[in-house]
Order: structure tokens, then C-alpha cells, then sequence
């Protein structure tokens, strides 16, 4: 019995060691990089206009290419604090993942269409790990709040509104109607 409590409260102050871990550092490291990254998303539609060959066009309908590579050139060229951080779309998910040598992180999420209170393509962060361990749901909740990783297409091109989104392996593609 000795034993069980030992390996208890080696557990019990690991846990507290890592909560005080991520409120003293993880969580500050987390906001600088949300901070970045949605600082750099808003400069989203300059890059559209020097590559209008991402924008694909038929009739009413048109269609936004973003690879993951272009995606990491454009934000590290926007913020160099996020040379450490790298994003990968993959089937379904989008996930960003850093590591500065003393935090890691990584962030896995999906981005959906909202038409309220405007049409946007909105990141919704499913899992959230710090140096390994993955943190709870009210901790994702809040950067969710806190940041905006979302595109809003009428910011991309005027009277386009996003239909649907889809993650592929390596790329982004948002299909976009006139409305």
C-alpha cells in the first residue's frame, strides 16, 4: 500500500509541476504563437492577390487552393516568431505544430463554415498537446475565443461567400459561390 500511495503522489506532484509548467510558460508561448498566426491571417488577402493562380474560376462558382507549403512561406514570412511552427493539412484536420527546443505544442483542428454573424470558415481546435500532454477542453475553448484563425472569403474576393471546405493531404481548398 505504501508503494500505491508513493507512485500517487509522484503522480499528484508531476501534475502540479506541469500545470505550473504550462500556466507560467506553455500558456504564454501558446497565446504568442495564436497571436502571430492570427495577425498573419488577416494579411491573407494580400498574398491572394500576388497569387491570383490560387483562385480558380467557373461561371459562378470559384475555387481557393492553399497548399500547406505556401500556407508556412506566407506566415513565416509575415512573423518571423513563427519560424518554429509548421502546419500540415492532412484529410480532414489541420495541424500546427511547434517546438522551440523547451515548449512543444501541437493543435489539431477543423475549420467549418458559419453564415452568422457573417460568412466565414471558422478553426475549431479538437486537440490541444503541451510537451506531450493533451489539455482539457475548457483550455481549447478559451484560444478559441481569444484568437480568430478564420478566413472571411468576402475579405478575399467582394459578393463570394464560402460553400465549403475541405482538407486534403497537403492542401486547403475552399469552394466559394456568388452571394
Amino acid at each position: 500500500a505504501a508503494a500505491g500511495r508513493d507512485d500517487g503522489d509522484n503522480l499528484r506532484r508531476l501534475m502540479e509541476e506541469m500545470n505550473a509548467y504550462w500556466s507560467s510558460v506553455g500558456l504564454f508561448e501558446v497565446r504568442r504563437n495564436f497571436r502571430a498566426l492570427a495577425e498573419a491571417m488577416k494579411q491573407l488577402p494580400s498574398w491572394l492577390d500576388e497569387h491570383p493562380e490560387a483562385l480558380e474560376q467557373k461561371g459562378l462558382k470559384a475555387k481557393l487552393t492553399i497548399t500547406d507549403a505556401q500556407l508556412n512561406a506566407f506566415i513565416r514570412e509575415q512573423d518571423s516568431r513563427l519560424t518554429d511552427l509548421t502546419v500540415s493539412f492532412l484529410p480532414g484536420i489541420m495541424s500546427l505544430q511547434g517546438d522551440n527546443g523547451d515548449v512543444s505544442i501541437r493543435i489539431d483542428g477543423r475549420y467549418t463554415i458559419v453564415n452568422e454573424p457573417e460568412n466565414a470558415i471558422r478553426f475549431g481546435i479538437e486537440k490541444l498537446v503541451f510537451n506531450g500532454f493533451e489539455l482539457p477542453d475548457t483550455t481549447r475553448a478559451d484560444l478559441e475565443r481569444e484568437f480568430d484563425l478564420g478566413f472571411y472569403p468576402r475579405k478575399l474576393v467582394k459578393f463570394v461567400k464560402a460553400e465549403r471546405v475541405t482538407l486534403e493531404e497537403g492542401r486547403l481548398v475552399v469552394e466559394l459561390g456568388i452571394g
